[in-house]
């Protein structure tokens, strides 16, 4: 017997997430916030540095060329500059939370709306196995019709003459008795309207 035909799931036209404008922005906001958030986690730890007496590390030539491109010297002494630092990530750590849900909640979003897309499909795909199973339990039947036939007319089984194998399924059941393999996806289909 052969299967029904199903639509291939690479014909539903899908667009990867990195495409949606909603998704893109919220993963570019929550960039930017741990990008500010690095920036004041690393004022803090400059600002520790000079509290314990350190110069900077870094070249007098590359602190010339920050400066040129609109950096200022630190005067604020280095207790105020650690707090400011600590404050800073305190904001941002609290809008980096509110952004990480915003982007949970609009990835969740889209990922539903993507998932409907294929509901249909995913039906049939069910129903399709339900099918196979009723079909596989169908043979299961005749074989065990079969043997049972010949043993009750005396007759020995003989698997170079009839060979019979019930093959894997047999140990999930029948769809139609509750509490097997089979008839508990059964009742699951039923259970979410597939059948």
């Amino acid at each position: 017997m052969k299967p029904k035909a199903i639509r291939d799931p690479a014909e539903i036209p899908l667009q990867p997430l990195s495409a949606n404008p909603r998704f893109n922005a919220a993963v570019e906001k929550l960039a930017a916030i741990n990008a500010r958030i690095a920036a004041a986690q690393k004022r803090r730890r400059v600002a520790e540095a000079r509290s314990r007496g350190q110069n900077s590390t870094t070249p007098l030539a590359d602190r010339a060329a920050a400066l040129l491109k609109g950096g200022q010297v630190q005067v604020l002494p280095p207790s105020a500059e650690i707090e400011a630092a600590e404050e800073e990530e305190r904001i941002l750590i609290t809008a980096r939370i509110a952004a990480e849900d915003e982007l949970r909640q609009v990835r969740g979003e889209e990922s539903y709306k993507a998932n409907k897309l294929f509901a249909s499909l995913s039906a049939d795909a069910h129903r399709l196995i339900l099918d196979g199973a009723e079909v596989q339990t169908q043979g299961k039947r005749v074989l065990a019709e079969i043997s049972g036939r010949l043993a009750a007319l005396g007759y020995e089984l003989n698997e170079h003459a009839l060979p019979m194998n019930y093959g894997p399924t047999i140990a999930l059941g029948d769809p139609d008795r509750a509490g097997t393999a089979w008839g508990l996806f059964k009742q699951w289909l039923r259970d979410r309207g597939i059948i």
